[in-house]
């Protein structure tokens, strides 16, 4: 993919990756609610717009991703476009966005107003397609005519068709995206939109690294220029990041002396198991045949590894555990003197202690396959590392959550149970789970998750009806229009003011994003709520049961 420009738009309208700087007209500049650290420009709907210097002629595939916030109002929102003739994207008096390809406009799409969303428009030789938050969901088929104006975010060039809303990055390519790459884009606005990994794992002890990006007359190139593997059968499929090894139930690498069990070490692989599994074991990694020392194995909905005591193929620690079917993970096993962890997704979740010492054998360490030829696996892996020491937590995190494919923090699995959520990473819309230590503190949510490449686990902020912002020491919004407020009385049978223990739920979710105590006289009040958002207040009554529906499709309002 061919990057043309990159805009940040953090108090400027630079390009950040080169030399095609924009120009902000009447834009206000504040921090970012969506990126820690960075800004966003907030455009007023009448006079505001960004002017960018990308100008498309004669390309026949392009691409413009936007990662915005929408406000009510209509018109256009990102392209090139004059009115006649080009392409963009707008919002229409719906408040929902449609494609336009000169006049022919695709279906509306529905925006959430108190959400980010990801946009990408997308022109590939007589086809635009919007993705919208990792999804196709609008295409139109047309020719684009390119008019002799520049594109622009917020309104069109000549400042007509202005639209209210708030941009926190741009991106321009002189290339269609594939899904591959606007996957990666739509992980956060920081992530790499070319879908090629640059990072480099712990190099602390590292033997081996394999990307599994090309295969040069059936050798599978170890990153490190130590192991080379040589691939019997395996093919390359589009991946994350470029390519993964696909494992046909009947392909495998043979790897060399590229694992040494027999002290510290450390193995860790993202695998995409094909679904269905057949039925029983497959092999992920193997070493040894006749002596064995290793092995890391996948069956429908778990996963494991053994650790063989003196090259015995009856006597070994083994370590298993749950894992969703049919879904992309990472996989770690980590031995420290005599203890084997085992990792899913960064996060340690059995641990077992070796009783006897381990034999390193000279045969070799297969990928994909069990010993001389048994238990194919079938399924990809996208990157596979051994280390020579056992990594620390925070490097076997990093492993999982910065480098190579990033996943939410497992957190159903924190606590022992298997979890069948999707494992990719920032969705606008998430799946509600339980978060009773969310409460107390407006804005702070008491779940755990990686909010971006290489950073640790860290608390998330409500997102889904709070109003609440890391942004402010309170916790609380900077932003008016996000300080809504609901407020009432609870009330004993008898219609007496009491003083009862009040809830308040985002009504699309059924999630919790308040809770307090009426005071003596029964009055409540939830402040920092989203106005765009509807909510359900629920109270005790008499008798200490949750089910008094005090205000239901309620909408808060801002305070004069």
């Amino acid at each position: 993919m061919s990057l043309i420009a990159r805009y940040k738009l953090d108090g400027n309208a630079r390009d950040s990756e080169g030399s095609a700087h924009g120009t902000a007209i009447d834009v206000t500049w504040a921090p970012s609610q969506l990126v820690d650290g960075g800004g966003e420009a907030r455009l007023n709907g009448t006079t505001s717009r960004l002017d960018t210097v990308i100008q498309f002629t004669t390309e026949t595939a392009v691409s413009l991703p936007i990662w915005f916030h929408p406000r009510q109002g209509a018109g256009h929102l990102i392209g090139q476009h004059d009115g006649t003739d080009g392409l963009a994207i707008e919002q229409t008096a719906t408040g929902k966005i449609r494609l336009l390809v000169g006049g022919a406009a695709s279906q509306e799409v529905t925006v959430y107003p108190g959400e980010y969303h990801h946009a990408v428009p997308v022109y590939n030789d007589g086809e635009a397609t919007l993705y919208l938050d990792n999804e196709a969901v609008a295409t139109v088929t047309e020719t684009v005519t390119w008019p002799a104006v520049p594109v622009t975010i917020g309104a069109r060039a000549d400042g007509s068709e202005a639209l209210p809303c708030d941009v926190v990055d741009v991106r321009g390519y002189d290339e269609a995206l594939n899904e591959t790459g606007i996957d990666s884009l739509n992980t956060s606005p920081d992530s790499n939109g070319d879908a090629v990994s640059d990072y480099s794992p712990p190099q602390s002890g590292l033997r081996c690294h394999y990307r599994f990006d090309s295969l040069q007359n059936s050798v599978v190139i170890d990153e490190n220029g130590i192991y080379d593997g040589v691939s019997y059968g395996v093919s390359l499929v589009e991946s994350f990041y470029n390519k993964a090894a696909y494992f046909d139930g009947a392909s495998y690498i043979d790897a060399g002396q590229a694992l040494d069990c027999s002290a510290d070490f450390t193995v860790h692989a993202i695998v995409e198991p094909d679904s269905p599994l057949p039925a029983g074991d497959q092999a992920l990694v193997y070493k040894g045949t006749t002596n064995r020392e290793f092995y890391l194995f996948v069956r429908s909905g778990e996963v494991g590894c053994r650790v063989f005591y003196n090259g015995s193929s009856n006597s070994y620690l083994e370590l298993t555990y749950p894992v969703p079917t049919g879904q992309k993970f990472n996989i770690g096993v980590r031995r420290a003197g005599l203890n084997v962890s085992l990792f899913v997704n960064g996060v340690e979740v059995a641990i077992g202690v070796l009783t006897s010492s381990v034999l390193h054998t000279s045969q070799p360490m297969n990928i994909g396959r069990y010993g001389g030829g048994a238990l194919y696996y079938s399924g990809s892996i996208d990157e596979l590392v051994t280390n020579n020491i056992g990594l620390s937590d925070a490097e076997m995190q990093s492993l999982s959550a910065g480098g190579l494919y990033v996943l939410r923090f497992p957190y159903f699995a924190v606590r022992g149970l298997p979890s069948s959520f999707p494992l990719s990473a920032y969705n606008p819309h998430p799946t509600p789970i339980p978060n009773p230590t969310a409460i107390p503190r407006s804005g702070r949510s008491g779940v755990n998750g990686v909010t971006a490449l290489l950073t640790p686990p860290a608390w998330f902020d409500q997102r889904d009806g709070s109003g609440g912002s890391h942004l402010s020491p309170a916790g609380v919004v900077s932003r008016p229009d996000r300080q809504g407020r609901l407020s009432g009385n609870t009330t004993d049978q008898n219609g007496q003011p009491v003083s009862r223990r009040v809830r308040c739920f985002e009504r699309r979710t059924g999630r919790i994003v308040r809770e307090t105590w009426s005071n003596a006289a029964g009055y409540y009040q939830f402040d920092d709520l989203d106005p765009a958002k509807r909510f359900t207040v629920v109270a005790h009554d008499y008798s200490g049961t949750y089910n008094a529906v005090i205000a239901d499709n309620a909408q808060p309002e801002v305070p004069a």
